[in-house]
Formats: structure tokens, C-alpha cells, sequence
């Protein structure tokens, strides 16, 4: 039988186990939404639609990074999003 201590503990562990796992979804979320918002000044709103498409299943941090620098590395949106295709792509590999 687990004593007042051991459930104390094992409900904390949960607790903090779901506020990071809220906090990195948060995190992602606030990438995802700025990244948008960056396309979208450099490359215009189709490609922004696009790109928050590609975006839906992204959770991998370096490669959200990666989208990121595109942003500033790609010379317009069809460039750019076939960037984002292949760092994408390379998320599932």
C-alpha cells in the first residue's frame, strides 16, 4: 500500500510532467504563429497559408528553427517553401 508521501509525489510528478507538456506546446504554438507572421510580411499571404498548412505537424524544435532561418535565407515564396517541403521531409526520415 503506497503511503500519503509516495501519492504526494507521484501527483506532483504528474502535475509537472503536464505543465511542461503544455509549455512546449505552447512554445511550439508561439513559433509556429511567428514564423507565419514573418512569411507572411516577406512573402505574402498565399505562401503564409501554405505555410501554416506544412506547419500542422511540425513539433521538432530544430526544424522549426530551421523554417525560421529560411525565412531569411530564401529570395522568394516558392523558394521558400520548397525549403520548408525538404526540412520537413527530412522531419520524417
Amino acid at each position: 500500500m503506497a503511503t500519503m508521501i509516495e501519492i504526494f509525489a507521484q501527483v506532483r510528478d504528474e502535475g509537472l510532467a503536464s505543465a511542461r507538456n503544455e509549455g512546449r506546446l505552447e512554445g511550439r504554438t508561439r513559433m509556429i504563429r511567428m514564423i507565419v507572421r514573418q512569411a507572411r510580411r516577406r512573402f505574402g499571404p498565399e505562401t503564409a497559408r501554405r505555410l501554416t498548412r506544412l506547419l500542422a505537424g511540425a513539433d521538432d524544435p530544430d526544424r522549426l528553427e530551421g523554417v525560421a532561418e529560411a525565412v531569411i535565407d530564401c529570395g522568394g515564396g516558392g523558394e521558400f517553401l520548397d525549403r520548408v517541403g525538404a526540412l520537413l521531409r527530412a522531419d520524417q526520415s
